[in-house]
């Protein structure tokens, strides 16, 4: 049992380190550079990935919003 909880805190960690990184490029990259990709706002992303990091930092919270 103790290699699964490895496993499991080693893929938590990678899935964390990259909903980061992705926070912090849409926030480094200039507005401008969305709507040319033909993409959402910038708004938009930074909200979505800003989410995404706070659900990797509390999954309990985040699955108990839902009821699971």
């Amino acid at each position: 049992m103790g290699f699964e909880i490895l496993v499991i805190y080693a893929l938590w960690a990678i899935l964390l380190a990259v909903k980061v990184f992705a926070l912090f490029d849409a926030i480094r990259r200039p507005a401008d550079y969305f709507p040319i990709l033909g993409r959402q706002t910038k708004l938009l992303w930074v909200a979505l990935t800003g989410v995404s990091v706070l659900a990797g930092l509390a999954p309990s919270l985040a699955l108990s919003i839902f009821g699971i």
